[in-house]
């Protein structure tokens, strides 16, 4: 629970290094990475999400080459 209570749930860092006065400057956020996998998957989901579909599907994704 006192992780939990130190963790920062914008970030995940911890909260008494992230917004110590000293920390100001100190992180950078790189440019994101895209995950090949997860765009067909949230796409799909999407999909069937906004036709109304009922809960509890539940998606994969499989390799197609390489």
């Amino acid at each position: 629970m006192e992780l939990e209570a130190d963790t920062c749930n914008g970030c995940g860092h911890s909260l008494r290094e992230s917004t110590a006065p000293d920390a100001e400057g100190a992180y950078e956020v790189p440019e994101p990475t895209r995950c090949h996998s997860c765009t067909p998957l949230h796409k799909m989901q999407n999909k069937y999400a906004e036709a109304g579909s009922a809960p509890g599907l539940l998606f994969e994704t499989h390799r197609t080459r390489g």
